[in-house]
This record gives C-alpha cells, sequence and structure tokens, in this order.
C-alpha cells in the first residue's frame, strides 16, 4: 500500500489566493485614486447649445475687425505680488473710452482654471484692477469690450510677474 501524504500550506502561502485578492483590491484603490483626482481638478463644463455658440462667431469677428480697423493696441503689466494689473490702451483712431474692460485669462487646456477680471478706468486714463495668482504656465489672455477684443499669449513664470501687448485677435 502507497500512502503518500500531503502536507497542506497555509493560505497565505498560495499564489493563486493573492491573486484572487489583488484584482479586486486593484479595482477600488485605481477607483479611489480616479475620484480623488475627478473631485480636486475641475476642468469645466461642454458648451451645452452649439447652435447658439456658432452664431456668436460673428459678433466676435466684427469685434476683432473694429480693432483691427481702429488699430487698436494695449500694453498689460501685472504683478503676481499683490495681483495688481495696469492696462494702457492705445488707438490710432478716435474710440469710445468705456469705463470697465473686461480682462480674461484662458487657460489652454484647463477652463476650470481660466480667471476674469473687471477693470476699471483710473484718472490717469489706465484701466486698473486686482487679480488672485496665476498658476504656473501658459495663458491666453483676452482684454475687451462689446465693440472691440485684442489678445495675446503668455508664458507665467515662477516670478509670476510679466508685461505683455496686446494686438488684435484677427490678424494673422
Amino acid at each position: 500500500m502507497n500512502m503518500t501524504s500531503t502536507t497542506s500550506r497555509p493560505w497565505y502561502r498560495e499564489g493563486m489566493v493573492w491573486m484572487v485578492i489583488a484584482i479586486p483590491l486593484t479595482a477600488v484603490i485605481l477607483g479611489v485614486a480616479m475620484i480623488s483626482i475627478a473631485v480636486a481638478t475641475w476642468d469645466g463644463l461642454v458648451v451645452d447649445d452649439y447652435y447658439k455658440q456658432g452664431k456668436e462667431i460673428n459678433r466676435v469677428l466684427i469685434r476683432d475687425r473694429f480693432a483691427t480697423e481702429n488699430g487698436l493696441s494695449a500694453a498689460l503689466t501685472y504683478s503676481n505680488d499683490d495681483g495688481r494689473v495696469t492696462l494702457s490702451v492705445d488707438s490710432e483712431q478716435p474710440v469710445e473710452q468705456v469705463p470697465v474692460i473686461t480682462l480674461m485669462f484662458l487657460h489652454p487646456t484647463r477652463g476650470g482654471l481660466d480667471r476674469s477680471v473687471e477693470l476699471a478706468r483710473g484718472p490717469d486714463g489706465r484701466y486698473h484692477g486686482v487679480m488672485p495668482a496665476l498658476v504656473e504656465g501658459d495663458w491666453h489672455i483676452q482684454i475687451g469690450t462689446d465693440k472691440w477684443r485684442l489678445g495675446t499669449r503668455v508664458e507665467s513664470g515662477t516670478s509670476g510677474s510679466f508685461a505683455v501687448a496686446f494686438r488684435p485677435l484677427g490678424e494673422n
């Protein structure tokens, strides 16, 4: 009679048990990581009404054309230390001076980081405002009113302070 004795190993020494545990555990860990990333970073919403957005393009083109035809240009200085923004606007043709200009900092890939500030006209003829600190990186900047708009691009470095010149967005 040939009897073989088999010794059983404890469960924690079996590879198959660890594989069965590892698959759902990995799914739970990755799920928690994805939820935490989704909560911490908001990328903005997708436009609901594309038709309405498409109709607005004509208004935008008119604003760009107005800026080009009247020779509008602007210069902006921004200090990340205190958040002060100063904007001076020049034109070749007489253009109505408005009391408020909208300044928009648009992040190229993350809409949740976009910022918009209204700059008020000061007694010196320039526009002033305060804005929270920018995240380091590449930014598209637009200024404008209901009649015109100008834009430029800037890279906010570690110092965060910069000065930029604007041009009409319709120009190539």
